[in-house]
């Protein structure tokens, strides 16, 4: 019988959310643009809210381990994000130059690239721009806590944050990175604005809002399909404050979030369902770190691949999803089990 890993503050809605969010990041990357697709211009159309959304949720459930002063716990913590960013790109180098070579073709990928790559997470995998931002944030707010008392830590950080809304609503992000390459750009040109979701996510999770509106949920959900509403026409507001969207999207961000968290699914699923719902949802991690190399590996060898459509992308991530299942089972009392989470 396949096994599963218990999440704590297993949430249905916010798995939902996470299951969506992932596919869709898998539509954006796989799907070609000159194939004609519904769900292609809807990926399209919400692009700006999906990794800044898994971002602040990141750092909403990860609060007591950041927060903790237990090293195990923060080790743990460290060692579950860095250690995906490690392997994965030199499982991808190895792969990509083997390949080429047994195919007597020039190597797809130097040293140097796997140097950069491990530095700043783009050149071989270019999704870990996210998981850079993440190691480097997080350790961030981790020295910050361990250096200062609780108080005087959260100041700081409140005050970092104000710096980051300025720095990025006066448009200094801008001016300095686009100097840069893509490399550097959309790697370390993201981490002021990846901090504001992030310490969102981190001071919402202090207060466990999802657990204290929970008691709200139907007055919440009174109020979802005007969310949405303002959700559709996102683009419309944006308008309204050219210069500050991250500040639009901060609030679309917060809004989906506790909409999806405070749908009462439980109401609606028993146990058994809600087994399968973990079931399904547990590996969107391991979806993301893997599905552009999965991806490219099924290219090799099947014809339907060639053609980059939905059909291609439902394969992806259910493959991707199937292999992040397969070796979390036989790693799961390793550290290894990380590359799959």
């Amino acid at each position: 019988m396949i096994k599963i890993r218990k999440r704590k503050n297993f949430n249905i809605g916010i798995e939902f959310l996470r299951i969506i969010l992932s596919f869709l990041i898998v539509v954006y990357h796989v799907h070609s643009r000159k194939e004609k697709s519904l769900v292609l211009n809807f990926t399209l159309y919400f692009l700006n809210f999906y990794t800044s959304t898994f971002f602040l949720m990141s750092f909403y459930f990860s609060f007591k381990s950041l927060s903790s002063k237990d090293i195990n716990i923060i080790k743990e913590r460290l060692q579950r994000i860095i250690l995906p960013y490690i392997f994965w790109p030199i499982i991808i180098f190895l792969d990509k130059n083997i390949y080429n070579y047994i195919n007597h073709q020039h190597m797809q990928y130097s040293i140097g690239n796997l140097i950069v790559q491990l530095i700043v997470g783009r050149k071989i995998n270019d999704v870990f721009w996210f998981q850079f931002n993440l190691i480097f944030i997080s350790t961030f707010i981790i020295l910050v806590l361990l250096i200062f008392s609780k108080k005087k830590s959260y100041y700081f950080l409140i005050i970092i944050l104000f710096f980051s809304i300025v720095f990025n609503y006066k448009g200094y992000n801008q001016k300095i990175f686009s100097l840069y390459n893509i490399t550097i750009y959309h790697s370390i040109g993201r981490l002021s604005i990846y901090y504001i979701y992030a310490i969102i996510g981190f001071f919402l999770g202090s207060y466990n809002i999802l657990g204290k509106l929970q008691i709200y949920k139907f007055k919440i959900n009174l109020f979802f399909p005007i969310f949405l509403y303002l959700f559709k026409e996102h683009k419309k507001i944006y308008q309204l404050l050219p210069k500050g969207l991250f500040l639009i999207n901060c609030i679309f961000i917060i809004g989906l979030f506790i909409s999806f968290g405070c749908i009462p699914f439980d109401c609606i699923f028993n146990k058994k369902l809600s087994f399968w719902i973990n079931k399904l949802t547990g590996f969107t991690g391991g979806i993301y770190y893997i599905h552009f190399f999965i991806y490219e590996c099924c290219k090799r060898f099947s014809i339907v691949m060639r053609k980059t459509n939905l059909k291609a992308c439902i394969i992806v991530y259910l493959l991707s999803y199937l292999i992040n299942l397969f070796f979390y089972n036989i790693f799961q009392k390793t550290k290894i089990k990380y590359l799959f989470i």
